[in-house]
């Protein structure tokens, strides 16, 4: 990759996690605006302002870290002694991420949400989120990784998660997810 290329690249990289950043501060601000609701337990407000200000403490973190990141770059010299480290580093087998990693992940996980939000209501809680979660670690996981015995985990995990999070929310935050077809 050129010279040009990976700045153009890193800039891109810091405007993304901005946008991230501005998203997760504009979703904490929309967050404090819905009223508590009265039912029992915490009501309908709780959740949305701890998943906006977990996205935004995430997605700050992350421009943080990767702007930390660029100025380590840009101060380091590189020497001949890193160089080697570099070239020894690049000869270690490390499994390459999902092959739908990166922007294109991001997109998919897109369209995998909105499909999940579509069909939640008239299918039911426990059943999308079951095809969601099988999906999205299909998604993400390397190909090293894509074996019988992982996608039958990955459909074990997909199916308990929802079950246990729809017995914790109806047993003990008494809200009732939505039931759909079952």
């Amino acid at each position: 990759m050129e010279k040009g290329t990976k700045a153009a690249n890193h800039w891109l990289d810091t405007l993304f996690y901005g946008v991230l950043a501005a998203a997760g501060l504009l979703a904490v601000l929309l967050a404090q605006r819905i009223k508590a609701g009265a039912g029992l337990g915490r009501g309908g407000a709780f959740m949305p302002k701890v998943i906006s200000v977990a996205w935004l403490i995430i997605s700050g973190l992350l421009l943080l870290f990767h702007l930390l990141g660029l100025r380590n770059k840009m101060k380091a010299p590189v020497t001949e002694k890193d160089s080697e480290a570099l070239a020894e580093a690049e000869k270690v087998s490390v499994p390459k991420s999902g092959r739908f990693s990166g922007t294109r992940g991001f997109f998919l996980t897109l369209i995998l949400l909105t499909l999940y939000v579509a069909f939640l209501k008239p299918v039911g809680f426990v059943i999308m989120s079951a095809f969601y979660l099988f999906f999205q670690m299909l998604l993400f996981v390397p190909d090293v990784y894509r074996t019988k015995r992982n996608c039958a985990l990955f459909a074990l995990i997909a199916v308990v998660m929802p079950v246990v999070v729809n017995l914790l929310f109806v047993n003990v935050f008494s809200l009732i997810l939505p039931r759909g077809i079952l």
